[in-house]
């Protein structure tokens, strides 16, 4: 039942689509009294994941012209939820939000230029919706403005460019951006080089999971670049970096310098290191704390790595020309300007 609604309010929202005038004479009867109760019932409804339900309650008013409910229906086309999925139509949605304002609208018509999805692939433009969303504190938008200054990709190259945006990005929390600050500290790319500084950042993005930090973090306390020396925080850090880590190069690289530590531990110390690990979660602090044992020389530690220009086809990817491979479309409703 709850899909035939959703059919006739999707039959009627493309109706009046085609014909302007129609649709608003219609919502001029029809919503004012009600517009409040359906827009704060269809965003519960998609919140929970309840998308024929959502789709009933917003798409009129995503055709009266209400930004998140546009944004919200485009989301529902991208990802065919309770629609066919149709980039072309989620396009539309986006732009309308987009040009009311909108970041996370602006966010993913981004995206969608950068990707050519339901759009010709336009990278000045994928520039120009990202920029503008980024204006707006989008944090993820800022990440992929210095990604874009960062890797001179559909802009000239520019590390001073690349760092102001990212610092933007990480200091809104965003995991990608303080890595990837971490990393321009730590080689001095449009900063002065500053291994404390690179640690911060590093650590910020550690603390939230990601496991390249992690391992860079680990690194850094095992030889004290950075941070004082501390083996068995090292060892810690190693230990999170692999447990977490996919299958793969990154996972190996954690798991051999995880054992090449251990080797040098004490069973006291081992047995120290895993209970840190175990009772980590993500936003705990360690304490600091020395032991001085000895570290080794300057290692190799995980950076940003320039990504292929091929097109990336799965649901959730973005355009790697543009952003970090981890980072992903805008879905949520929660805020009604990021």
């Amino acid at each position: 039942m709850a899909t035939c609604r959703a059919n006739t309010v999707l039959n009627l929202v493309e109706r009046l689509r085609r014909r302007p005038l129609l649709a608003t004479v219609f919502f001029l009867l029809l919503l004012p009294d009600s517009a409040t109760a359906g827009f704060d019932e269809g965003i519960a409804a998609y919140e929970r994941g309840d998308y024929a339900t959502a789709l009933r309650e917003l798409g009129p008013l995503a055709i009266a012209g209400t930004p998140r409910a546009q944004f919200a229906v485009g989301v529902m086309y991208e990802r065919g939820w309770s629609v066919a999925e149709n980039d072309a139509e989620a396009v539309r949605w986006y732009r309308s939000a987009a040009d009311q304002g909108l970041a996370k609208a602006q966010f993913n018509l981004g995206l969608m230029y950068g990707k050519g999805k339901g759009v010709p692939q336009d990278y000045a433009e994928a520039l120009r919706w990202q920029r503008r969303a980024a204006e707006q504190g989008h944090a993820k938008a800022q990440f992929n403005l210095g990604e874009m200054y960062y890797f001179g990709e559909g802009i000239a190259q520019n590390y001073t460019e690349a760092v102001r945006w990212y610092r933007l990005a990480a200091n809104h929390g965003d995991v990608d951006a303080q890595f990837s600050l971490g990393a321009i500290y730590d080689n001095g790319r449009g900063v002065v080089q500053n291994h404390a500084e690179a640690a911060h950042w590093f650590r910020l993005a550690a603390e939230q999971g990601h496991t390249r930090a992690q391992y860079n973090i680990g690194d850094m306390y095992d030889i004290g670049m950075g941070l004082p020396q501390d083996s068995v925080l090292a060892y810690m850090w190693f230990n999170l970096a692999a447990a977490g880590s996919s299958q793969g190069e990154e996972r190996e690289g954690s798991v051999e310098m995880r054992d090449k530590l251990a080797a040098r531990l004490s069973p006291v110390e081992r047995a120290r290191g895993q209970e840190l690990a175990r009772n980590w979660h993500p936003g705990s602090r360690q304490v600091q704390r020395a032991n001085h044992l000895i570290g080794g020389g300057m290692r190799l530690r995980y950076y940003p790595m320039k990504r292929s220009s091929a097109p990336q086809h799965s649901a959730d990817s973005i355009a790697p020309a543009l952003v970090s491979p981890s980072a992903k479309m805008a879905i949520s409703l929660r805020t009604t300007t990021s």
